[in-house]
């Protein structure tokens, strides 16, 4: 039992540390961009640019991809779905609004940190 205990500790302290690390994020047609860091986010799409924190982050359970994100800014706010990595690229899907229209934006993530 305790090395079962032991176990998922350390599953625990890799998904964290997996989430730790800096992204630098972009997507074309729209244009679109973010950088995800262990302290919040900063998204840039169309004519704004928005700080965000990062207040919730899950995952499925049993698994460590996908990952998902709720990022919240003063006028923004994203649901952030990461993949795993794929070499040196990690696919990202950013579900976000302009005024009442939903976007869905598509693009992928480098981690630089």
């Amino acid at each position: 039992m305790k090395r079962q205990l032991y176990l998922a500790g350390a599953i625990c302290l890799l998904a964290q540390s997996t989430l730790a690390q800096t992204r630098t994020c972009s997507g074309v047609d729209p244009e679109w961009t973010m950088t995800i860091t262990p302290d919040g986010a900063r998204f840039a799409y169309l004519d704004r640019e928005s700080d965000m924190q990062i207040p919730q982050s899950t995952q499925p359970k049993g698994a460590e991809w996908p990952r998902a994100m709720t990022l919240v800014g003063l006028r923004d706010s994203a649901i952030v779905i990461l993949e795993s990595l794929e070499g040196s690229q990690q696919p990202i899907r950013v579900l976000t609004q302009r005024g009442e229209e939903p976007v869905m934006l598509v693009g992928t993530c480098l981690v630089t940190q």
